[in-house]
């Protein structure tokens, strides 16, 4: 989870529906936010169903990196993700780091890497 002024969000890569985001003015288990996730949930499971058969959400991203990897070799395409997306995704662990030890919220501003 991420946690930010503007609110917070929380992702599962194990979840089909594992992405959600939440407003600093609610949380997850109000009313509000249960019917808007059922409501959702109903939409995406036919989709879910059949990518569930094939690994799901998780081991589709998995495929899709390799893949474009391997298109990056062959066909000398640049790479999706540049040194600085590297950085970034870095100070972020860093900083959930930080925060799992010190039990503390950490501004990624205060992380250097």
């Amino acid at each position: 989870e991420i946690y930010g002024q503007s609110g917070r969000l929380k992702v599962s890569c194990y979840d089909f529906d594992g992405l959600e985001c939440f407003p600093t003015t609610g949380f997850s288990g109000d009313m509000r936010n249960r019917l808007r996730r059922i409501a959702s949930t109903a939409k995406e499971l036919p989709r879910a169903l059949c990518k569930m058969r094939q690994g799901g959400d998780f081991i589709a991203s998995y495929r899709a990196e390799w893949s474009h990897f391997s298109d990056v070799i062959r066909r000398n395409i640049p790479l999706e993700c540049t040194l600085e997306d590297g950085v970034q995704a870095l100070r972020v662990v860093l900083a959930a780091a930080r925060s799992a030890s010190t039990k503390q919220p950490v501004k990624l501003s205060a992380i250097t890497a």
